[in-house]
């Protein structure tokens, strides 16, 4: 038997990485001449050796091996086991948004969005991750502009602007085009249609959390029907012509699979090129008005020591890290998976340091934003963009409690939700182009 994990969800990074492992299956029979083998990157090494474990090499790879001659039926023990690598990595994605966009009778537009936090200590500086099959025309750009990109059958890797240290946080955005043939076919009669497809990356070695998937029916068609496979971790709902699909966190090691039906007439397309024009015509036909721009005296600009950046920057990635634990940690407690008590303990370790993070950062910032020019304006929008996130959040909670009440509908909810969630994302990004800006000076 073959298991598959998720390193994301096992390995925590410290001086060394440190895997969590089960010893054993939990099976309802006993166990004869059980082996269990954990294979490691080409360079790994151990500071220590595992109790009970054996260092050998499988397949040329450094192994630690477990045999048992028998195992009691419902057994059940972690294991845990430091080890150093250079050369693997290890990603959190904070957030990831996918937007797929039918235009028939040629192309599907893809675009996934990608908020990733670099865990490992060895710093990162290409990103691979998997497209859908026949991907062509593929870009990638952070909110700056262009990043580079080499695209080469189903896979991508992605360039950040800057150099991912650990703790460094990033958000970027993947372009490309698919066949429309490739995944949509007809059911029944000239104008029923079908898509199916799959709605999350393959074959990440990462799980995603706040997942947002978002497909958009072709314009001037109408939605019939939708389902996500049986045992999906996304929730689905539908809006028009746009079916939403949501998740906090979910596992992209098994495919999921989208169905839609929807009516959709080739007249349709041969009508809107006419509609087009009667648009731009109206345009053409508008006047258009002129500001004058007004030439600014220059703004003076005062170095800031790369110390107080890089003080700032590191401090102000532990906080985000701690905030994401904290959520996640809360979201735990809510689902049961957490008691009451270890919820109190590490929230109370997570807000201490999170208060002593917010003091510190409070001085840096006064510090920097003192510079004036970039500098200055980008502590501003990161202040705008930190209230943003706070109001836009307090509302999100704020209708939770009415639907969780029965004071609003779901179709409510939901709608409210999406904006929410847009909004905080929205400014997320904006954090992230603030902290670009900063770490530029950095590289």
């Amino acid at each position: 038997m073959i298991v598959r994990v998720l390193l994301s969800d096992v390995i925590t990074a410290t001086q060394n990485f440190n895997l969590t492992v089960p010893r054993y299956p939990i099976l309802a029979q006993n166990i004869t001449n059980y082996v269990l083998r954990v294979i490691f990157p080409e360079d790994a090494s151990f500071p220590s050796q595992p109790k009970n474990y054996t260092r050998t090499t499988f397949q040329g790879l450094p192994t630690q091996k477990l045999e048992a001659s028998s195992v009691a039926s419902n057994s059940s023990r972690l294991d845990s086991m430091a080890f150093s690598s250079q050369s693997m990595s290890l990603i959190r994605c904070d957030g990831f948004t996918r937007t797929i966009t039918l235009q028939p009778p040629q192309t599907i537009m893809v675009t996934d969005q990608y908020r990733i936090t670099n865990l490992a200590k060895q710093s990162l500086s290409t990103i691979t991750l998997s497209l859908l099959n026949n991907s062509s025309d593929v870009y990638a750009e952070d909110s700056i502009g262009s990043i580079t990109s080499d695209h080469d059958s189903g896979l991508v890797d992605v360039s950040p602007r800057i150099t991912l240290q650990q703790n460094y946080s990033y958000a970027f955005t993947v372009h490309y085009r698919i066949p429309y043939e490739r995944f949509v076919s007809k059911v029944s009669g000239a104008s029923l249609s079908r898509l199916e497809i799959p709605v999350l990356p393959p074959s990440s070695n990462f799980s995603l959390s706040d997942v947002t998937v978002l497909v958009e029916l072709p314009e001037g068609s109408r939605y019939e029907s939708a389902q996500v496979m049986e045992g999906s971790e996304l929730d689905l709902t539908v809006n028009g012509t746009t079916i939403a699909l949501h998740g906090f966190k979910v596992s992209t090691m098994k495919e999921t699979l989208l169905r839609a039906d929807y009516e959709y007439s080739i007249l349709w397309a041969a009508y809107r090129p006419t509609l087009w024009v009667l648009v731009a015509t109206a345009v053409v036909g508008s006047i258009l008005a002129f500001s004058r721009r007004k030439h600014l005296p220059a703004v003076r600009v005062t170095p800031v020591p790369l110390e107080t950046l890089r003080a700032f920057t590191s401090k102000y990635d532990e906080k985000s890290s701690l905030s994401t634990e904290l959520e996640s940690l809360e979201k735990s407690m809510a689902r049961g998976k957490v008691s009451r008590t270890e919820f109190r303990r590490r929230k109370t370790s997570i807000d201490a340091r999170l208060t002593s993070l917010n003091r510190e950062i409070t001085q840096l910032k006064s510090q920097i934003a003192k510079a004036g020019g970039r500098f200055g304006s980008a502590i501003a929008k990161m202040e705008v963009a930190e209230a943003e996130i706070e109001t836009a959040r307090g509302e999100l909670e704020r209708v939770s409690s009415q639907y969780r009440g029965g004071r609003i509908s779901r179709e409510t909810f939901e709608k409210l939700r999406e904006d929410y969630e847009k909004r905080i994302a929205k400014a997320q990004g904006n954090l992230d182009d603030c902290l670009a800006v900063l770490r530029e000076e950095l590289e």
